[in-house]
């Protein structure tokens, strides 16, 4: 970035501040604002050349990220780009999120060296994904790469202050101080309580409160943008008393967003926007309409002649370091991609490295949180992999046809409302045990599988994780289990006269049985009483029970056939609900021949020892 100047008079100018040999009448500081300087910006020709080193020549997989930087520790990374044959030119040529990301990577503190080698726009890159939590500067953030520069060498400090936009500098320097030009009564303007230093011509003071961590980064930062240039150096205190920090802040958060956007990437709040629903059934028919007689083979190779113009343009520049998914290879997703003509392919890994990046933009603290972008790059690719199997119904050709036409975003769109379908099941299930405090009835699986769900973002309970969804098989899974969980909800409730609710309400919470325990006792009272009903059983009961439904310590199989015909002997029942209860029945009796078979034939019974199988009073039989 070079310093850039107006013929106009600057009145707050003396000669003081330059020497007396300093003609500076015709000039006036213009300050920087907008994208700093890419030595490659308008040459993409010869950035594909320098980084030629990097790219792979493949064209079958997600990514081209090199072997050396997808593995191994930060020292042998770092090794491996200041031993190519020309480090500076490749460094330089990196896109500048890219850059960010390996530097993130190999750790800011170990990555000083790289620093040196950036060019204006990838430093000012570091601070737009990195000093950042939404739509507020992080100062510690901004100051922590500082540092980082500053240990390199005085030179690094300067560039990366100098591909800042001066508001930056200022909205960073008004956090914590104030700045009063120099004069007679100064003394007087000044509390005395505070820490204190002048700019480097004298010009001004800055003060801030005593003992504040920040500074002598930010005293740091006023020297290194007077080494720059005077003029900007005054420029930018001058504005500490005359900008508004409210509309500074969100001047500098349009500048920067416009930027994120040109790197594919998006603000949180419109990042989020891509986990809007969209009826995935109603997407499939329409698709199916559009694309109704198309040949698929013909109609990509003819993909070779006419590129789609909602694809973004290839760019190999790019080492799709967010795509560094290897299991996705071998997925449905890679063999789909795997039939697309190369610049296709080129395209549409644009496409999800985009798709990528808003992810990242929408869950990550912060876009350049490296540690996250693996997780958030698998959720992008995996969703989509999602919405693309269920658009298609498994069908490869066709599935080549809309990743070649249908943007990575709406067929992320399409495999997230999947999800949110079954969340809308998780609610409903919910509501029938009357709020949050219902869950508590659930075994603990399943309400962590219910929670999970019903968390901000919904996810898959895997064992004590939760991680999103990836495959249309986790979500058939967890279908098959709300609708059972529903099932056996609706079917107690109608033993409860319509008001499960009321019944569970009056139970103390100590004493409240779960839901399994439930449905146990009303299959055990099918035995005893010859219909299921929602109350305790006696330890008569209890002992009625065991002998009638085992024999020898196993559960009576004619009981079995019995049982799961008075369940479903409903005749409103639907068929899915049939089949759910009928399952449960079944699951239900297998743990009941596992809990209880033990005291099948035992001349006395201590409930005790029933446990959570069944729904029982505390009183020992006589």
């Amino acid at each position: 970035m070079s310093t850039q100047y107006l013929d106009e008079d600057e009145d707050d100018l003396d000669d003081r501040e330059f020497g007396p040999e300093t003609d500076h009448s015709a000039s006036r500081y213009a300050p920087q604002i907008g994208p700093a300087w890419d030595p490659y910006e308008s040459r993409p020709a010869e950035r594909q050349q320098v980084l030629l080193p990097l790219l792979s020549a493949e064209h079958t997989n997600l990514h081209h990220v090199p072997t050396e930087l997808q593995g191994g520790n930060a020292a042998s990374k770092l090794e491996y780009l200041l031993n190519l044959p020309r480090p500076a030119e490749v460094v330089t040529a990196l896109a500048p999120e890219e850059f960010v990301f390996l530097v993130t990577e190999i750790g800011k503190s170990d990555a000083a060296e790289l620093l040196a080698l950036a060019s204006p726009r990838q430093l000012q890159a570091c601070l737009d994904l990195d000093a950042w939590h939404d739509d507020t500067l992080d100062l510690d953030r901004m100051l922590h790469w500082l540092a980082v520069a500053r240990s390199e060498g005085t030179e690094v400090l300067d560039r990366m202050v100098a591909a800042q936009e001066d508001g930056l500098l200022c909205l960073a320097l008004g956090q914590v101080v104030k700045a009063v030009p120099i004069h007679e009564d100064t003394e007087n303007e000044v509390p005395d309580d505070v820490e204190t230093f002048d700019s480097p011509d004298g010009s001004y003071r800055l003060w801030g409160e005593l003992d504040s961590p920040s500074m002598d980064g930010l005293r740091a930062l006023v020297q290194s943008l007077y080494r720059i240039d005077v003029l900007r150096g005054r420029a930018v205190l001058r504005a500490l008393s005359s900008e508004l920090p409210s509309q500074l802040e969100d001047d500098l958060v349009a500048l920067r967003n416009a930027r994120l956007a040109d790197l594919g990437m998006v603000g949180r709040d419109e990042a989020l926007e891509i986990y809007a629903y969209r009826d995935p059934n109603a997407f499939a028919t329409e698709l199916r309409e559009q694309w109704r007689g198309t040949a698929v083979t013909e109609d990509l190779s003819l993909l070779q002649r006419s590129p789609q113009p909602y694809l973004p343009l290839e760019e190999q520049a790019r080492l799709g370091l967010a795509l560094r998914d290897r299991d996705a290879e071998g997925s449905f997703l890679g063999a789909v991609y795997a039939r697309l003509p190369s610049h296709v392919q080129e395209r549409v890994q644009t496409g999800l490295l985009h798709l990528a990046y808003r992810v990242q933009c929408a869950r990550a603290e912060t876009a350049a949180a490296v540690d996250e972008l693996p997780r958030w790059s698998r959720h992008a690719l995996r969703t989509v992999a999602m919405g693309l199997q269920h658009l298609c119904d498994d069908d490869l050709d066709y599935a080549a046809l809309l990743l070649a036409h249908v943007p990575a975003v709406e067929l992320f769109r399409a495999g997230h409302s999947l999800v949110v379908i079954e969340v809308h099941r998780a609610r409903r299930l919910r509501s029938s045990l009357g709020g949050a405090a219902g869950l508590a009835l659930l075994e603990p699986a399943d309400a962590r599988l219910v929670a999970s769900l019903l968390a901000r973002h919904p996810a898959h309970a895997v064992g004590e994780l939760q991680r999103p969804f990836e495959t249309l098989a986790e979500l058939a899974a967890v279908r098959l289990r709300l609708r059972a969980l529903t099932a056996r909800v609706t079917w107690m409730a109608k033993l409860a006269s319509g008001d499960l609710q009321a019944l569970l309400a009056a139970l103390p919470a100590k004493d409240r049985p779960r839901l399994q325990a439930l449905f146990n006792t009303a299959l055990a009272w099918q035995v005893v009483a010859g219909r299921p009903q929602l109350q305790p059983m006696t330890g008569l009961d209890l002992r009625e029970f065991l002998g009638r439904a085992f024999a020898a310590g196993r559960l009576a199989e004619e009981l079995r056939a019995a049982v799961t015909a008075a369940v479903l002997a409903d005749i409103e029942l639907t068929d899915e609900v049939a089949t759910a209860l009928a399952e449960f029945v079944d699951e239900s009796l297998d743990r009941l021949a596992e809990d209880l078979g033990g005291l099948a034939g035992a001349e006395q019974v201590d409930v005790r020892f029933v446990g959570d199988a069944l729904w029982v009073t505390s009183e020992l039989p006589s």
